[in-house]
């Protein structure tokens, strides 16, 4: 198991860090990372495609942001 501070990209939800090859998406307030299989009500496979090929455009906010905002 990898310690936290070994983390390079640690996703903003599970903690896991997030690879080069992995689906996953930056946080427009703080810049960090989240999978998308993390957030996948949020941001579905078909809406994250859409999203890489600059279809639809998208705001995206961590849940550690979230969290800082509602208090």
């Amino acid at each position: 198991m990898q310690r936290q501070q070994d983390l390079q990209f640690p996703c903003s939800k599970c903690g896991k860090n997030v690879g080069d090859e992995e689906r996953a998406v930056s946080c427009d307030e703080c810049g960090g990372w989240t999978h998308q299989v993390c957030i996948c009500r949020e941001i579905n496979k078909k809406k994250y495609e859409r999203m890489m090929r600059q279809e639809a455009a998208f705001k995206f906010v961590c849940i550690k942001c979230r969290n800082l905002e509602s208090t």
